[in-house]
């Protein structure tokens, strides 16, 4: 009653199998304007399944979109960026408290039930996966089968528990390059000690577009991670931050902008407003603010994007959704999990309790993956076909 949903399908070469569900991440991510990944090269679950792309409310093209082109071009600070943003949204008469999970979830199962669909599948990615979750629980009769990719559990402190998970991940990239005697000794701690520098004295650098761009430790570590999640960043960040700690701080940040997790795409991949009005109503709630923070200064910077992300959920003043439950333990349906130990968004210890909590559910888990490893891993991706 309140938007209109973005929706493709791609069709089967013989469907004989229920069609199967794509549940992007994000929040604030997008589908239909990624069919490409699925076409060119053909996905091998179009030999029997129809795909169906949505982009969640608010996201992608569907409509009102929460995207944020203030922050995408800024001519102000971020902060004033997203307060324009808000601003703008909210004159336009956008309720910024309906684009939480809940939202999404019965947006998903209206559709169903409009199209005629009783039985899909569904696949789905990174914070997709907690829609996922709250599909299972709340119309699992309807849901074939599942899998969860990089999974996000319901009522997780996500960002008290992420300088943990984060910071084992980049340890691991770190000491896999080290082991292979193609890095200088001892990465992890020259990191240490760039980032305790940074922390006290900021440099300000030239980026490819020809702007300029403070980097703290925060800041840095930022980079880091964005990077590693992407599928050349197990490779690349080692370069990266040897290159940083020998001084060349430019060099490093171009290396770090250029992994982009937008793969093949064009325009803009993030919607913002969507992001802010889910992580600050779904996830933030469960994070305490009064944890004491680490003394090391890779844990130290990785916690700072908790201090972030409150102050941009401030800004944009939505109340908390609904407490999302744990899915069922004994679902209807059979659950692949995969998870990788460089993922550096969501950590092995997420998917290892997700799969705990799903009677008879697999888990796989690889030393060599990071982030939605299906997305880029051969293997990863002949698992969920």
């Amino acid at each position: 009653n309140d938007g209109h949903l973005a929706v493709a399908v791609l069709h089967a070469a013989k469907a004989t199998a229920a069609p199967v569900l794509v549940i992007h991440g994000g929040p604030g991510g997008r589908a239909v304007a990624e069919r490409h990944h699925w076409l060119t090269p053909r996905s091998p679950i179009l030999a029997h399944h129809d795909m169906i792309l949505i982009d969640q409310r608010g996201s992608g093209w569907s409509e009102p979109s929460l995207d944020c082109p203030e922050v995408d071009h800024l001519t102000s600070s971020l902060h004033d960026a997203y307060r324009a943003c808000r601003a703008r949204l909210v004159a336009e008469g956008i309720d910024l408290s309906r684009y939480r999970v809940a939202d999404i979830v019965a947006d998903l199962i209206a559709f169903r039930r409009s199209v005629g669909i009783d039985t899909w599948s569904l696949y789905a990615i990174s914070f997709g996966t907690l829609v996922a979750l709250e599909l299972l629980r709340t119309d699992g009769l309807a849901i074939a089968s599942t899998v969860l990719d990089s999974p996000l559990p319901p009522r997780v402190a996500a960002y008290d528990e992420l300088p943990i998970g984060a910071g084992s991940a980049i340890d691991m990239a770190l000491a896999r390059c080290t082991e292979a005697n193609f890095c200088p000794a001892d990465l992890a701690g020259r990191l240490d000690n760039l980032l305790l520098h940074l922390d006290e004295a900021p440099v300000t650098v030239t980026t490819r577009s020809g702007s300029t761009r403070p980097i703290d430790n925060v800041a840095f570590v930022h980079l880091l991670l964005d990077a590693l999640a992407h599928p050349d960043g197990p490779s690349a960040l080692p370069q990266a931050v040897s290159v940083a700690t020998d001084g060349r701080m430019a060099e490093a940040v171009a290396a770090l902008e250029g992994l982009s997790t937008s793969g093949r795409t064009v325009g803009d991949t993030l919607s913002e407003g969507a992001q802010l009005s889910s992580e600050c109503a779904d996830v933030l709630p469960y994070d305490k603010v009064d944890d004491p923070v680490a003394t090391r200064p890779l844990l130290q910077a990785i916690a700072g994007l908790e201090a972030e992300i409150r102050h941009l959920c401030l800004i944009w003043d939505v109340p908390a959704g609904p407490q999302l439950s744990e899915s069922d333990s004994s679902p209807e349906s059979d659950v692949l999990v995969l998870s990788g130990h460089l993922d550096p968004v969501t950590p092995t210890a997420w998917a290892r309790r997700v799969a705990a909590d799903l009677d008879g559910a697999i888990l796989v888990e690889s030393e060599s993956w990071s982030h939605a490893p299906s997305l880029a891993d051969p293997c990863a991706a002949e698992l969920v076909a």
